[in-house]
């Protein structure tokens, strides 16, 4: 995998796990173990060519079919402020959609 497109990946991924952590509850602790092990993935496997259909698989697992990634969303009671905690959850969503269906 390119080296530009690997340090892509591993932001967006923190950022993601960053987001999970600070506002996921138990019920997506699913969702965290599949972040860390794709980001073990990013920095473990430098020489593989296949990285990124493998980092791909385990981002799909990210959205079963019940209880996915797409179901989360960080709650407010202002709507304001409710906008600006989810849009770099969407952003990052967004990125990571556009790459893996290339």
């Amino acid at each position: 995998m390119e080296k530009m497109k690997r340090l892509e990946l591993k932001e967006l991924f923190l950022n993601l796990l960053s987001i999970l952590e600070k506002y996921g509850d138990q019920s997506n602790l699913s969702q965290r173990r599949i972040v860390r092990q794709i980001l073990e993935l990013i920095e473990t496997n430098d020489e593989n060519d296949d990285l990124i259909s493998i980092i791909r698989s385990e981002y799909l697992k990210l959205y079963p079919p019940h209880g996915s990634l797409s179901e989360f969303n960080i709650w407010s009671e202002s709507y304001e402020e409710r906008q600006a905690l989810n849009e770099p959850l969407d952003t990052i969503r967004d990125k990571l959609w556009k790459i893996f269906s290339e």
